[in-house]
């Protein structure tokens, strides 16, 4: 006869109880930016560590268009990422307009 299954040790995995919603809502003048305090190099966070300062967005735009910025980002013997050659593409637009003023 099979032995009866002891369920006792899952107690650990039970969901713990959640804050009431209104101890943990603040008014949006309540809330803070954290202070940056001065740590020295030594103590400061390894920087794999840290959220990546990343974003997306999507550009709608006609399909030969699209193949030709992907030819660009392939070029010669360099493979640009695309955000490599926004980049490029954004300072050439930049220098092109600072000496047309």
């Amino acid at each position: 006869m099979p032995r009866k299954l002891d369920t006792s040790r899952l107690e650990k995995f039970a969901p713990k109880p959640r804050r009431d919603a209104t101890e943990t809502h603040r008014e949006p003048e309540e809330v803070k930016a954290p202070a940056k305090a001065s740590v020295p190099p030594s103590e400061q966070p390894w920087p794999s560590r840290e959220a990546p300062q990343e974003g997306q967005f999507t550009i709608r735009a006609p399909l030969d268009e699209i193949a030709r910025f992907k030819k660009m980002c392939q070029q010669d013997r360099f493979k640009y990422t695309y955000a490599a050659m926004l980049s490029i593409l954004m300072d050439r637009f930049e220098e092109d307009e600072g000496s047309s003023r």
